[in-house]
Parts: C-alpha cells; structure tokens; sequence
C-alpha cells in the first residue's frame, strides 16, 4: 500500500474565498499521484455569517489585552460589576454575545458585521466582532437607549 501526504502548493486569492490548491503526492518519492489538484475552501473572516438575532459560537472571547483594558484599564468597568472577577466578567461577555435573542435578550447585527447583544433584566449591553468581544457594560437608559444606539449604528435585527 502507498502511502500518500498531502502538500501545500500555493493559495490564491478569489473574491471573499480564499482557496488553498493542494497536491496529492506519493510520500516514498514525491511524484504526482494524479494530475488533479484538491482544492480546499477556507472562509474568511469576512464570510462569517453572524447572526443578528440567532446563536453566533464562533465570536471569540475578550483578547488578554482589551479584557486587561475594559477590567482595570481605561475603559474600567469593572467597578459596573461588583462581585464579579475578571474571569467572570470575560466569561458573561462571551457568553451573552454568542446567544441567541429572546424576550429578554434583544440584538442586532451593526452595519460593520458586529454583533450586539442587551439582556434587559441585568442591563448588560454586550459588542463583538469575527476577532472577539468588544467591550461589556451596564447600559444606562434601558431598552429606550439600546434602540438609540442600534439606529445610530444601522443595526438590522433580521439576517
């Protein structure tokens, strides 16, 4: 039985795709099995469908540096969430950003592919993007404000 791996040629870039072209060879000499190439479709940041209103779980977390920033550094909101240590405050972020909405959840998606999340009862307005959470904080002025603020985005609660 031969034994096959498979190489990395070239990458080419198409439109929003990014393709990556592959060749099959024979790992014992490195001849070309086949004349065809595998190709292989890698979506960009810019083709992750986010969802306006629906679960998002690729959005990743907080990075080291803005959680460090938005927790004791100059955006400082931790003082917003007595009891809570940073861990948890990364961890509510992410998780309220990835979620879906509901009767208490409302969000929308803005106009530059962030996603916004605003949970009612605790007042927590969330934002993240393809790189990760934006920033969390108690939004002051209630439902009234959070539709403010979507407008002023050209935020869309449909996909």
């Amino acid at each position: 039985m031969k034994t096959r791996s498979v190489g990395l040629q070239k990458f080419k870039k198409l439109g929003k795709r990014l393709w990556i072209i592959m060749d099959d060879k024979d790992s014992e000499n490195g001849q070309n099995i086949s004349e065809e190439l595998l190709a292989v479709e890698i979506i960009t940041k810019k083709d992750n469908a986010f969802s306006a209103t629906g679960v998002n779980p690729h959005i990743p977390p907080f990075t080291a540096k803005s959680l460090d920033d938005h927790w004791s550094g100059e955006r400082n909101h931790n003082d917003e969430y007595k009891g809570y240590t940073k861990e948890q405050y990364a961890q509510r972020a992410h998780d309220l950003v990835r979620s879906a909405t509901s009767a208490n959840i409302l969000g929308y998606k803005t106009s530059d592919g962030a996603i916004v999340r605003y949970d009612k009862t605790t007042k927590d307005y969330v934002k993240g993007y393809d790189t990760g959470v934006a920033t969390m904080f108690k939004l002051r002025g209630g439902e009234e404000r959070f539709k403010s603020i979507m407008n002023r985005e050209g935020g869309k609660q449909n996909d």
